[in-house]
């Protein structure tokens, strides 16, 4: 981020010579809290008020996070949507109805500043086995991930986890809570360690709440693993953007083959291979 040179005062002047009228550089920590509200205003806009997103605010402190490189607090935004929008039940196969949202995350990725983290979180309800539930919701994660990664060349960060039934908002004691349980959260941040620390106090919130002790029942070990697309595959995201814009764009197909349209492009995306990082991020959720 870069502030001009010229609106400072004398005694804040820019610890570098520079041309003038050249923006004096600073700090990514100084700047985190106008980019947190920037980030919120624009999925906001973006989204256009689609009620398949909710937003939450919250804060990890500078000693709660402890970078000694970033001396301030840092805004952590959840955006939650509804599992249920972006895949049918026991699939992990995005639905054609949530690629209008996926756009919405991908836009917003786009005019990040560098080294934000997002995680990608996938959610299930407690129907069925823990593993088998835990690998639904990585296999969901990744695919939600993927779809972005291959929507864009971002300076973000991208991750994907997933939580299993272990993270509920609710008790799973009937088919609304349980529809409610199965979601997908975007969680951004300046760094990704602040985003653990949300994660680990939303681990001690749940199993605070009296409603949902008996979800607590078993310590769990998330993996967090960074996801990208190969650098010799990016020329092929900006090639199938264009196409994709055209396809918005044209003015002379009817709904449905603006549908089959969408639908070729989001195929020729699904065939660009994606990397995992070999360097997880590991969390144990103490219950």
């Amino acid at each position: 981020m870069l502030q001009s040179g010229t609106a400072l005062a004398a005694s804040d002047a820019c610890p570098v010579e520079l041309p003038p009228g050249l923006p004096c550089p600073v700090d990514a920590w100084e700047t985190v809290g106008i980019e947190h509200a920037d980030r919120l205003a624009r999925l906001k806009r973006l989204s256009k008020g689609d009620q398949a997103f909710t937003f939450y605010e919250e804060s990890v402190s500078a000693a709660e996070h402890r970078l000694v490189e970033f001396p301030a607090d840092i805004p952590v935004l959840r955006v939650v949507a509804q599992q249920d929008v972006f895949f049918d039940s026991g699939s992990d196969k995005i639905r054609p109805e949530a690629y209008p949202l996926l756009d919405v995350i991908a836009e917003n990725l786009k005019l990040e500043p560098p080294d934000v983290a997002l995680f990608v979180a996938g959610h299930t309800d407690s129907d069925g086995n823990d593993e088998p539930n835990m690998t639904l919701g990585l296999a969901r994660a990744h695919a939600v991930a993927s779809a972005l990664v291959v929507r864009g060349i971002y300076q973000a960060s991208i991750y994907r986890v997933s939580f299993g039934e272990f993270m509920p908002i609710v008790p799973n004691n009937g088919p609304k809570n349980k529809a409610r349980n199965r979601r997908v959260e975007f969680l951004f941040g300046a760094k990704p360690e602040a985003l653990v620390v949300e994660i680990k106090r939303q681990n001690v919130k749940l199993c605070g709440d009296v409603s949902l002790q008996e979800e607590c029942r078993k310590n769990v070990r998330i993996e967090i693993e960074q996801i990208s697309v190969p650098r010799e595959f990016q020329q092929r995201v900006v090639e199938l953007n264009q196409e994709s814009s055209a396809v918005e764009t044209t003015r002379s197909k009817s709904a449905v083959e603006m549908q089959k349209a969408r639908q070729e492009v989001e195929i020729k995306r699904e065939q660009i291979p994606v990397t995992i990082s070999r360097q997880k991020i590991y969390v144990d959720l103490g219950r």
